[in-house]
């Protein structure tokens, strides 16, 4: 019976060790929306944001599209779309119904997480919209929304996350 007490002693280890490293990874974003005449070719842009929205939002948004071949518009120079980005964090358990594409009929843009009695923690949902507009007319061309679901507390690299997958589904073809 000697020794079934080290061999437990490991499993237990063991399975701890398997589920901190289940809480301590960095959840990915998910795409929940992509809509527009098809994806704008990379080009100079100009990222405009809500004023509420964090000072960190612009830096974001531009980093994310330069990697995916756009190009900030130089100081004084008009640019060829207009990026409006929008942010937002809410508890989890808060939908959000929209009204679909071009009016047509309401959709869950993100559905709520319904609550369970064994989860005592919070959950929150971070948000990041980007509508490409064209800076001439002024008429949008793609827009897409990405999420990511957390667990109370802060994540600094949230943001960077959120503008890398919501950049790379605006270059994605349909």
């Amino acid at each position: 019976m000697g020794g079934m007490i080290p061999s437990m002693r490991l499993a237990s280890t063991f399975c701890a060790a398997l589920l901190l490293a289940g809480c301590l990874h960095a959840p990915v974003p998910h795409v929940v929306a992509t809509a527009g005449a098809g994806a704008p070719a990379p080009a100079t842009f100009r990222v405009a944001g809500r004023p509420e929205a964090p000072d960190s939002l612009g830096e974001a948004v531009s980093a994310a599209l330069a990697t995916q071949g756009w190009r900030p518009a130089a100081a004084g120079a008009p640019a060829e779309y207009l990026v409006v980005a929008s942010y937002g964090d809410r508890p989890a358990r808060v939908g959000a119904f929209v009204p679909g594409p071009d009016g047509g009929d309401p959709q869950w843009m993100a559905e709520r997480i319904p609550p369970r009695p064994w989860n005592v923690f919070k959950r929150g949902r971070r948000a990041l919209s980007l509508v490409v507009l064209d800076a001439a007319t002024g008429r949008e061309l793609r827009r897409t929304t990405a999420t990511l679901d957390y667990w109370r507390g802060s994540d600094p690299e949230a943001l960077r996350r959120l503008a890398g997958s919501a950049a790379a589904s605006l270059s994605a073809p349909d």
